[in-house]
């Protein structure tokens, strides 16, 4: 906002300001551009303008592109534009500001950690479901060869009472 024509206006006014009307044609070379800035200043009331007195024409005192109308108007500058002015300019940050942005600062970090952590836990997760998954399917394998093995046992068992019984009699 420091490099705007608006600025540069009304900080000229501001440092100038005497009461009287002041002459700001040296601030910009378009004097297009320059007028245009001054009736929008004019109409959000934040200066005054005054035109510069009609002279009398003399030949005697021509100077090529110093006439009126081509010149912008003498401007001063009102206690409006000078709070305008003022709220323009940086403030400070509050001592509430400065305790709660490291704060802030660090519980956002926290947070990103956080959900990095739940992030590869839960790619974990899925790594552990899927081992589980393949040992369940090898479990039934083994399942199943210990329970033919137990009917083997039984059998074995009913064989060998059998033999004993037999050798008995």
């Amino acid at each position: 906002m420091k490099h705007t024509l608006e600025f540069k206006i009304l900080k000229y006014l501001s440092e100038n300001d005497n009461g009287n009307f002041v002459d700001i044609a040296q601030i910009e070379s378009n004097v297009n551009l320059l007028k245009s800035v001054i009736s929008d200043l004019k109409e959000r009331k934040l200066i005054l303008t005054e035109p510069y007195p009609s002279i009398p024409w003399d030949s005697s005192s021509v100077v090529i592109g110093s006439s009126p109308s081509d010149r912008p108007e003498k401007c001063k500058i009102k206690l409006s534009g000078k709070e305008y002015l003022e709220s323009l300019k940086p403030q400070p940050i509050p001592k509430y500001q400065k305790i709660y942005l490291p704060l802030f600062i660090l519980f956002g970090i926290s947070t990103m950690l956080f959900a990095y952590l739940n992030y590869s836990s839960n790619n974990q997760n899925d790594f552990l479901n899927s081992k589980v998954d393949s040992l369940r399917t090898e479990s039934l394998i083994y399942k199943d060869s210990v329970g033919q093995l137990k009917s083997q046992i039984e059998l074995y068992k009913k064989q060998s009472t059998i033999d004993t019984i037999q050798t008995k009699n």
